[in-house]
């Protein structure tokens, strides 16, 4: 009976290593926040208006005036910080659990590449509410393109304009409604795609034989047991997100972003989204603007090698390297913390000895 009901929901059999746990969940968590993202941003979209003389203005129009406007805007901001949780829990379950070796690569290589989507995403979004301190990250974070070579013409094409302006925000918001979601369901279904070719990993590392049309032992089909434990998650997020959205809503919320955006008056205090802080602290550990942005990148492209770089020592998933990963997250966590701190002489050697300990224990994470 089992059997008929998963071949009639998923046609053949998708198996699943028996020996799951809780941390195998986050990626039906993430399917079903990023659905509750695209449902918001979608509603959203019918009466935001994206024009430097308006967007402030619409985003109160609907917090304000639109029935149950405030309901769905609060659950699009609150709903973008749980999906970052998400998926930094899912990327350290990665880590953990070694889910990015062989026959897997292309699992972990398309799920690197919606993590810079969804980075992507999250900063462009940033600056859709037209407010000071979006206005400003936005105005910071773009002027970081000119270290580059040709950096001017760059932030240019990025920007429309030689400074943040009513064009980038057109830009932006198109980029965000439009160009990035596309791309995101693209990558997602490949990423579930590579995944139902090749199996799912387990946290012995067991070499079992989990792809579509396999029954080997100590497997079971992913419908109805799997199925269930995600459906539980699900159940228990949706109640934690029910109650951030309606318990403390203004948790979610910059303060300087109830102030319309002032290209004329910056304010004391810059400060990037929380999801964003950790890559804004290293940024700021080097001196060198270029420096920085290299540090920036370097911090974004060692996931895709992670692969290539587990080769060069083969083990298993031992206490030392557990307890690596555990202090690795410590230090990101740090990171994240000083990030959301205003620039100090003091911070920069707390910031930049507290980056070297991040690459080190990343790099020593995968070695160990």
């Amino acid at each position: 009976m089992k059997k008929i009901l998963s071949e009639t929901f998923f046609g053949k059999p998708f198996w699943v290593p028996s020996n799951l746990n809780v941390w195998y969940v986050f990626g039906a968590l993430l399917l079903c926040a990023l659905v509750l993202q695209f449902i918001s941003g979608l509603w959203l979209t019918m009466f935001y208006q994206p024009s430097s003389s308006l967007a402030f203005a619409s985003v109160q129009h609907i917090i304000r005036d639109v029935p149950y406007g405030w309901l769905i805007r609060q659950m699009h901001v609150v709903g973008a910080s749980a999906l970052f949780i998400l998926l930094y829990l899912h990327m350290l379950r990665g880590l953990l659990y070694r889910s990015y070796r062989s026959p897997r690569e292309y699992v972990w290589f398309f799920g690197v590449l919606l993590f810079w989507l969804m980075l992507a995403e999250g900063f462009l979004g940033y600056l859709l509410p037209w407010g000071q301190m979006s206005y400003w990250g936005a105005a910071v974070v773009t002027n970081l393109v000119t270290a580059l070579p040709h950096g001017e013409t760059l932030a240019l094409y990025l920007r429309g304009d030689y400074q943040v302006s009513g064009v980038t925000l057109t830009r932006f918001y198109a980029l965000h409604v439009v160009a990035l979601p596309v791309a995101l369901i693209f990558v997602i279904q490949w990423h579930i795609r590579m995944l139902h070719l090749v199996g799912s990993g387990n946290p012995s590392l067991s070499p079992l034989d989990t792809r579509v049309g396999k029954d080997p032992l100590r497997c079971q089909p992913f419908f109805p047991y799997q199925a269930m434990k995600d459906v539980i998650a699900i159940i228990i997020f949706l109640m934690l997100f029910a109650a951030c959205v309606f318990f403390i809503p203004t948790f979610f919320i910059e303060k300087l972003n109830l102030i319309p955006a002032n290209p004329l008056q910056t304010p004391n205090e810059i400060r990037p989204l929380w999801y964003l802080a950790s890559f804004y602290s290293l940024l700021r550990a080097v001196p060198s603007k270029l420096g920085g942005v290299l540090v920036l990148a370097l911090s974004m492209l060692m996931w895709f090698f992670v692969p290539w770089l587990d080769r060069i020592f083969s083990k298993g998933i031992g206490r030392w390297h557990k307890c690596l990963v555990m202090l690795w997250m410590l230090s990101w966590m740090l990171l994240t913390l000083l990030g959301l701190y205003p620039v100090a002489p003091t911070l920069t050697g707390c910031l930049l000895g507290l980056s070297v300990l991040y690459f080190i224990l990343f790099f020593l994470a995968i070695f160990v």
